[in-house]
């Protein structure tokens, strides 16, 4: 059975239960659209189970770009794998089922993070534009008093006044 990725994947975790491996995968992205995101494989009676846990720990900061199932195999393939990490066993079972309790913790966690992050930059952001706008009025307000003391012509001043003020114009409205 293919298990028709909506996504690329992360690995959540695994753990044995009795004579059972029991590996969980969740969608690299928080999404509510996918009914039962979240896949479960259950590979009863495993073998070489050492050897798969180990192989496990590789995929733990991989993307997953897709999982198949026969009646004695899981394949896990990564992003760049060449060929899957196939575990064995007696049996072999592949489910679907909704988000649990944790991952709706873990996705307000990520969202809060990338908040927080967003808003740290509109700040950073905010402020040089402060910064800029501060440069353009003391530009302006050099020209100014450049014009007023200047027995020239006023036109080349009046110019250079006339696009500093259509720039701050500009960054006022941004």
């Amino acid at each position: 059975m293919a298990s028709d990725l909506e996504s690329f994947y992360t690995l959540d975790g695994w753990r044995r239960v009795d004579n059972c491996l029991v590996v969980r995968l969740v969608p690299d992205f928080f999404s509510q659209k996918i009914a039962e995101p979240v896949l479960t494989a259950r590979v009863f009676d495993p073998m070489n189970v050492q050897e798969a846990e180990s192989a496990l720990m590789h995929y733990q900061t991989a993307a997953l770009v897709d999982v198949k199932t026969t009646a004695t195999t899981l394949e896990i393939w990564g992003e760049y794998d060449e060929v899957p990490l196939s575990i064995c066993g007696r049996e072999v079972d592949l489910s679907r089922s909704e988000y649990s309790l944790q991952d709706y913790v873990w996705a307000v966690e990520q969202l809060q993070s990338q908040l927080s992050a967003a808003h740290a930059e509109s700040m950073h952001l905010c402020k040089r534009l402060h910064e800029v706008e501060s440069f353009v009025v003391e530009l302006i307000n050099r020209a100014s008093t450049k014009r007023s003391m200047s027995s020239r012509g006023t036109a080349p001043s009046d110019a250079q006044l006339g696009a500093l003020s259509r720039v701050l114009r500009h960054i006022r409205d941004a």
